[in-house]
């Protein structure tokens, strides 16, 4: 089996009680917008570059709230991710995806609550950081 480890940033985007999350096409899930930190890249700048990529976006402000490492197989393959989330402020009000496989979508609480997210400790500590502002760091190992 091939392995992959992964370096993550993720955006947590807040606005009006909506959590910002997007899902890849063809996958049942959601996460939050970002991705994979280059070589040589700082994390603020790899948020920087993919919130830029993805949508368009100028970051304004990011702040470090947590982290998740899960472990997992995805597509034959067994991945090792940290991910490093940041609550993030950027300069759009409407969200358009520049990248076709994925799409953006505002999520209500209530639906955030309810959706499917990965990796899946990450609903969780998203919901008890806006409640308590407490940073984190979660392991996890999921199928």
């Amino acid at each position: 089996m091939t392995e992959e480890k992964e370096l993550i940033v993720r955006a947590l985007v807040i606005r009006d009680r909506k959590i910002l999350v997007c899902q890849t096409q063809g996958r049942d899930y959601f996460f939050l917008p970002g991705g994979h930190v280059d070589f040589n890249e700082t994390m603020r700048t790899a948020l920087r570059r993919e919130l830029f990529e993805e949508i368009g976006a100028i970051l304004k402000d990011a702040q470090f709230i947590g982290g998740i490492e899960n472990l997992f197989e995805q597509d034959g393959v067994a991945k090792h991710e940290v991910s490093f989330i940041f609550n993030v402020d950027i300069d759009l009000k409407s969200i358009v995806s520049k990248e076709s496989h994925v799409s953006f979508f505002w999520f209500p609480m209530d639906k955030f609550i309810e959706a499917v997210i990965a990796p899946p400790a990450l609903k969780d500590v998203v919901l008890k950081w806006i409640a308590e502002r407490e940073p984190f760091f979660i392991e996890e190992r999921t199928k």
